[in-house]
């Protein structure tokens, strides 16, 4: 199935998001939670702990009203978004509308979203167009739940993931003054 971030409603969720994508972070994962309304993935382990909780971003134009939300779950605070727990829905639930961020929409296999079954694996998850200015927009933030992440993954006896040089893009530096024009 198909996604579509929604940077604009969810910046940090969407850079979050990417960047354990990038990661590798749901390579080897499988759907741990399959119920009448929700299909869910967890990361690296099923009750993996990353280590860190991002902010919860609400946005008037995502809410619960169908199937096909692509949401992050709410840490065990409930103050906060779980930093790799997330779910796509498969029908509405509009109980949960500014609780539980939504930062995605499936644009494309609902159908298979709808088939999932517990246990059932992450075959891939893909990136299209240019993640690079998300990236670089919450480089202090990436940095810090790499830190956190590669330490949990430590804990958790699981292996390692891949590079976090791989995930985030530094900006350019820009001169201090803009070079001469002969």
């Amino acid at each position: 199935f198909t996604i579509e971030l929604r940077v604009a409603e969810a910046p940090i969720s969407c850079a979050n998001f990417v960047n354990l994508v990038r990661r590798g972070a749901y390579d080897r994962s499988a759907v741990h939670d399959a119920t009448r309304v929700i299909r869910q993935s967890g990361g690296p382990g099923r009750s993996f702990d990353p280590g860190y909780v991002i902010r919860r971003e609400f946005s008037a134009k995502l809410m619960f009203e169908g199937p096909g939300m692509v949401a992050m779950q709410k840490a065990p605070d409930g103050a906060h978004a779980h930093g790799t727990q997330f779910f796509v829905t498969v029908k509405e639930q509009a109980r949960w509308n500014l609780d539980i961020p939504i930062f995605a929409t499936v644009s494309g296999g609902q159908d298979v979203v709808n088939m999932l079954e517990l246990g059932d694996p992450i075959q891939r998850i893909e990136i299209d167009g240019d993640p690079a200015p998300l990236l670089a927009r919450f480089a202090k933030e990436i940095a810090a739940w790499n830190t956190a992440l590669d330490a949990a993954m430590v804990q958790a006896k699981l292996p390692p993931l891949r590079p976090a040089a791989a995930s985030v893009v530094t900006p350019p530096a820009v001169p201090a003054t803009p070079p001469a024009h002969p």
